[in-house]
């Protein structure tokens, strides 16, 4: 997973469902630094804090981590 298409991913993931970041780590137990790291391609979750943020944003793993590659791919 590159961290930069995830970071947009995720920042489109959030805003589709009116989500803060602090929301997002208060949700999954994961760090609001740690958030703003992956929301600013500084990052790229662990399994763990991958399948964290699915859950708390109610998608799929596959659907939060390849679309970040389809939208690579697409660019």
């Amino acid at each position: 997973m590159d961290s930069e298409a995830f970071g947009h991913r995720l920042q489109v993931l959030l805003a589709d469902r009116g989500m803060k970041a602090s929301e997002l780590a208060n949700k999954t137990g994961i760090s609001r630094q740690m958030v703003n790291n992956y929301l600013k391609a500084g990052a790229v979750p662990n399994l763990e804090n991958a399948c964290a943020i699915a859950k708390a944003i109610n998608v799929s793993l596959d659907d939060l981590a390849l679309s970040s590659l389809k939208e690579l791919v697409s660019d």
